[in-house]
C-alpha cells in the first residue's frame, strides 16, 4: 500500500483537476472523497475547502452551511476513524 502512496496523491489532485478545467464538476466532490477513503485527510479536507471556495455558498436548504463539502469531509473522517478504532 506504501508504493501507490505518490500515484494516489497525484491522481486524486489530478481528478479535482480535471473537474475544475473541464465541466466534470462532480470530480471535484469525488476527489476529496477518495483521498479521504485512503487516509489522506489533510489532503481531503484541502480539496474540499478548495471546492467549496470554487462554488461558494449553496442556496436553499443548506444555505446556513457556508461550506458543505468541507463539513461533509469533516464528519466523514470523524465516521471513518470512529470505524477503524472500532474494527480492530
Amino acid at each position: 500500500m506504501h508504493t501507490n502512496t505518490w500515484a494516489v496523491r497525484i491522481g486524486v489532485c489530478t481528478l479535482f483537476m480535471f473537474g475544475f478545467f473541464l465541466p466534470w464538476w462532480p470530480f471535484m466532490f469525488l476527489a476529496p472523497c477518495i483521498a479521504l477513503l485512503y487516509g489522506y485527510w489533510v489532503l481531503a479536507l484541502f480539496l474540499a475547502l478548495c471546492a467549496d471556495l470554487v462554488f461558494g455558498a449553496p442556496v436553499g436548504l443548506l444555505h446556513s452551511l457556508i461550506f458543505p463539502c468541507t463539513v461533509a469531509i469533516l464528519f466523514s473522517s470523524v465516521v471513518r476513524s470512529v470505524i477503524i478504532r472500532h474494527l480492530r
